[in-house]
């Protein structure tokens, strides 16, 4: 938990060892990255500023430095919460483009506006003593050192001394499927990462005329999926746009399709054409749906079949189109999508452009180790952690586990099954899945490419972790599912709540509690 600190007292310490010795110390954050010499100068010319306008140290109490929000990674130089204020001050120690500090400032304002307080956003350039404020109508206005103490002033009174709970994920992760007001609105923003892609992406689709091809692969939680759709938004201002959806179809892109921005969401199923064609022995086997688009997006790239690739690459090459397949080689389901390996089929697309977005972004950090942890016993995450946010429960039978899930499911989780409608056994599984005495909930195909603030997940004798310390699962019911990479797609669609209940497998159950204790 981060303490604030007076701005006053910490921009006196000389020394850049010292200045961060103290300042971990007095906010009581051991974890916190070194300040370099230039932003400590930057914070002692604000101080040495605001005392210039008669502000006093005591007023300049209650401040977080260089606070980041937990869940997310954003960064404030400068936070303040009192007098029903939130005082934001971004430190900039030589000039930048104004484009780049209004941007900023927006941001700042994206990030704080879910509290519901008045807010002044600053910006303060030290080389120059030049100051910004942006105001009413998302102007960057220059303003000066006193405007900057006046709302220092303004701000004094019972300031909050924590503030990790205000910040949420899910009010700043924008799921294009689950929230599409949100992204019609672009009430998002990309990270610095996102837009390098975007930027190179857009300017090499641009580059080039007719066939060509392009991947984005990512890990989960690293935002791919949004950077796709931000993508195709922007595609679809030059040109016909469709991104081919992999989830199950729902009301959510379809509000998408219906706001006429020009952006196309198509579900998998347009590909049975294609796929019935080559199937009947058709030759030249293309997709009417997809033909009258010049950009093709397609998302989960690495869950088509054979035919589905072949139907999009023989589309592209009849019309001339430009494709990017968005995948992750690593969410294998099943050892028949394993066989496909359509992520190598991708990657010998000459002349394919490839781009990686390796970062993480969604959710908890803290719940990122610990699933990193429970899929590799000998992968614990690299500093201490009490994993608040983990929930592990035992249960006997199958009676008690369901108990649990319905004192879950109550409590705002959402279940995540693993296989699609497990009692009607339209998919081919089985009768004796043992998944199927749950009902309710999602099941995987259900969740890809989606979030949920907090999820529960089942694990039983369907599990079980290798003498290396890898989570396995055996060849039941169904030697085609992959039971570990199941559960590590259920897992990561969490981004603040996480509740496990082991079913019956004692051995499995007290491997994952030693990751929790303290």
């Amino acid at each position: 938990m981060t303490r604030p600190v007076n701005l006053y007292l910490l921009s006196r310490i000389p020394g850049e060892q010292s200045f961060n010795n103290i300042y971990r110390h007095t906010a009581r954050t051991a974890a916190h990255p070194k300040t370099p010499s230039h932003e400590i100068e930057s914070l002692r010319s604000l101080a040495d500023q605001l005392t210039a306008e008669g502000v006093t140290a005591a007023e300049m109490d209650g401040f977080f430095f260089s606070y980041s929000i937990p869940q997310i990674g954003k960064e404030f130089d400068l936070l303040r919460f009192g007098g029903g204020v939130c005082l934001s001050i971004e430190l900039k120690s030589q000039p930048v483009p104004l484009t780049q500090i209004r941007s900023q400032l927006l941001r700042n304002r994206h990030y704080l506006a879910h509290l519901g307080m008045e807010m002044q956003l600053f910006t303060f350039v030290s080389e120059t003593r030049q100051c910004y404020q942006l105001t009413g109508g998302d102007v960057l206005a220059a303003v000066s050192a006193a405007d900057i103490a006046k709302a220092v002033r303004g701000s004094c009174g019972a300031f909050l001394t924590e503030i990790d709970g205000l910040f949420r994920p899910s009010e700043y992760i924008v799921s294009p499927a689950r929230t599409p007001e949100k992204f019609l609105a672009r009430e998002y923003f990309l990270t610095q990462a996102q837009e390098q892609i975007q930027t190179a992406l857009l300017s090499a689709l641009n580059d080039t005329v007719g066939l060509a091809w392009f991947s984005l692969t990512g890990k989960p939680g690293s935002g791919k999926t949004l950077l796709l759709y931000d993508i195709g938004r922007e595609l679809s201002s030059q040109a016909r746009t469709a991104i081919l959806h992999w989830g199950e179809a729902d009301d959510g892109l379809q509000i998408i399709n219906d706001a006429g921005i020009g952006l196309s969401v198509l579900s998998r199923d347009v590909l049975d054409q294609g796929e019935a064609a080559a199937g009947a022995g058709l030759a030249g086997s293309i997709c009417a749906s997809l033909a009258p688009y010049s950009y093709v997006l397609v998302d989960e790239s690495h869950r088509l079949s054979p035919q589905q690739f072949q139907t999009i690459y023989q589309t592209a090459a009849e019309y001339h189109q430009r494709v990017v397949f968005c995948l992750d080689p690593e969410q294998i389901l099943t050892t028949e999508e394993r066989k496909h390996d359509i992520a190598g089929l991708v990657a010998s697309l000459p002349p394919t452009e490839h781009f990686v977005l390796s970062e993480h972004l969604r959710g908890n950090r803290q719940l990122h180790a610990f699933i990193q942890n429970v899929r590799d016993l000998k992968n614990p995450s690299s500093g201490p952690m009490d994993y608040p946010d983990v929930d592990l429960g035992y249960a006997a039978t199958i009676e008690e586990a369901r108990r649990q899930l319905a004192y879950y499911r109550a409590e705002g989780y959402v279940f995540i099954n693993y296989y699609r409608d497990a009692l009607s056994n339209v998919s081919g599984i089985p009768a004796d899945n043992p998944f199927a005495e749950y009902e309710g909930g999602y099941d995987i195909h259900h969740v890809i490419g989606q979030e949920f603030d907090r999820v529960v997940m089942l694990l039983d004798h369907s599990f079980y972790y290798t003498e290396d310390g890898k989570l396995e699962g055996v060849p039941r019911p169904d030697p085609d599912i992959l039971y570990p990479n199941l559960f590590y797609q259920g897992i990561t669609r969490v981004q603040e709540k996480l509740a496990l209940i082991v079913l019956g497998n004692e051995p499995l159950f007290d491997q994952i509690a030693a990751i929790l204790q303290p």
